[in-house]
Order: structure tokens, then C-alpha cells, then sequence
């Protein structure tokens, strides 16, 4: 808490390199991340992580979670139990049951980069499409794609930014990050 607070204090973020959405939506946010949280069970997390996940929600406000595991799902209910307004859910996650438990947050969508490197426009289209139509208000809404290699086609990332495109017509603001 004092790691952040302080780099807060300095700089006035503390997690834009987990995400750089957190620029776009609040800079002062900072966002856990919880890539080791896909290791362990729903009931471990609620029962070792959880309490202290909630002190530091409730003390360094505004507060975000990085879940960058096919799993956040199963752990949304008790991510809801903490005061975290921004969720990145990564790639596999169930995103409708992500929203179901976490009606206000923004999401923060991630793609799969080896999939924007292997699949077609087409797949890649309607991944997009997928993860969109299941996340609820599209203004609370972000996609991502990082971590993509050194040969990932244009058309892959076209087909993705057009379906966006699509769905930024439906909302104020949709935010495109790769």
C-alpha cells in the first residue's frame, strides 16, 4: 500500500503498466494484479486472498483487478466483494457470468494473442464479436490485445477494430487498446 501510495503521490498512477487503460479510465487507479489467483481454488482465494484483496480495495481507491486467467468466473462472485470498479478478464473467462456478478464495473476484455496470431479475420471477428455482446454496456467497456508477436496479421487486427467499430456506434465512448 505504501509502494503505491508513494508512486501515486509522485507520479499520479500506479498501474499503467499492468494495463493502459487504467490512463484512459481513472490514472489513479490501481490495479492487482492477480495472474497467480488462476492457480488456486475459488474457496483458497476467499479464504487466504480475499480478506486482504479488501484492504487493499479500501485503501487504495480507485481500485482494479487484473484476472488475466481463462477463469475469472469462477471468481467473480467474491471479486464482488470487494470495492474494485475496474476488472481485466482475461482470455476463456466467462464475460456474461463476469457481468452478472459485477453489474457496474468496467471490463477490460482481453483477446488471445496467439489467437490474433493463428485464426483468420473471420475467427478473430467473431471473437471480438463474442466478447462485445457479452460484457454488457459497451461505455464500460474496453478491448485489449497484448503481448501479441512479431507476425501477427494486419487483417487479424482490421477485423478486430472493425467490429469495434461497429459497437462504438451504440455507446459514447468505446476505448480500442492493442
Amino acid at each position: 500500500m505504501r509502494v503505491a501510495g508513494y508512486f501515486r503521490g509522485r507520479t499520479g498512477s500506479c498501474a499503467i503498466a499492468t494495463n493502459r487503460i487504467v490512463e484512459r479510465i481513472d490514472a489513479r487507479t490501481y490495479l492487482h494484479s492477480n495472474c497467480s489467483v488462476q492457480m488456486i481454488s475459488p474457496g483458497d482465494y476467499e479464504r487466504f486472498v480475499l480478506p486482504y484483496e479488501r484492504r487493499l480495495a479500501e485503501r487504495l481507491q480507485p481500485y482494479g483487478i487484473h484476472h488475466c486467467g481463462h477463469n475469472m468466473h469462477l471468481f467473480a462472485g467474491r471479486y464482488a466483494q470487494t470495492p474494485a470498479s475496474l476488472f481485466d478478464i482475461g482470455w476463456g473467462s466467462d464475460v456474461a457470468a463476469c457481468r452478472e456478478a459485477l453489474l457496474s464495473s468496467f471490463f477490460s476484455l482481453r483477446l488471445s494473442p496467439v489467437r490474433m496470431l493463428q485464426c483468420t479475420p473471420d475467427e478473430i471477428a467473431a471473437d471480438t464479436e463474442t466478447l462485445l455482446s457479452r460484457a454488457g454496456p459497451v461505455d464500460q467497456t474496453a478491448l485489449c490485445c497484448i503481448n501479441m508477436d512479431y507476425g501477427t496479421p494486419d487483417t487479424n487486427i482490421r477485423a478486430m477494430y472493425e467490429v469495434v467499430q461497429r459497437y462504438r456506434g451504440r455507446a459514447s465512448e468505446v476505448t480500442l487498446e492493442t
